[in-house]
């Protein structure tokens, strides 16, 4: 058991993941994770996976995992969430978190090329807090290099209602 080799885990976890082959090759899960820790470093209340897992090159996926309650030290995040759709090759992830303080949001849009380079968009980037919000003003291009391990992210500005703030 997973107990015996890392003293300091706790937690529940239930769920599948089912693979059919007929009439064509099939996957999904749906898992569930309660009251994970690890010794007083991290504390998660709640974890789900659901959807339908990538089979083939032209299958769609859609995949959403979903936290309550991760804690580390201090930090929390209350809410979090990773939802996935699409092909390899078009696909669309989104990103949301939120805390007592502040939320989160951005989506990447995008895919691989017959490189494994993934060649895509940050869009829609929302960063609310106490004290400020920042929109994304413009769509930033984004490129990763497989091969050398190379992130490039263009030039981009996210705007509040009194300044904004750019990145080159």
């Amino acid at each position: 058991a997973l107990y015996e080799l890392y003293p300091g885990l706790r937690g529940r976890a239930q769920g599948y993941i089912n693979m059919q082959a007929q009439p064509r090759l099939q996957a999904s899960t749906n898992f569930a994770v309660d009251n994970f820790g690890f010794n007083n470093l991290i504390s998660i209340k709640k974890i789900r996976v659901q959807g339908q897992l990538p089979t083939s090159l032209t299958t769609p996926t859609l995949l959403t995992a979903r936290l309550d309650q991760l804690r580390s030290g201090n930090r929390e995040i209350t809410v979090g969430e990773i939802s996935l759709a699409g092909t390899r090759a078009a696909h669309l992830l989104k990103v949301q978190a939120q805390n007592k303080l502040s939320k989160l949001y951005v989506q990447l849009a995008g895919g691989f090329n017959a490189q494994n380079n993934w060649l895509g968009q940050i869009q829609k980037g929302d960063f609310d807090s106490l004290r400020t919000r920042l929109v994304q003003r413009q769509n930033a291009s984004v490129i990763f290099n497989t091969a050398q391990s190379d992130l490039f992210i263009g030039a981009h500005c996210w705007m509040s209602q009194q300044s904004q703030l750019c990145f080159d």
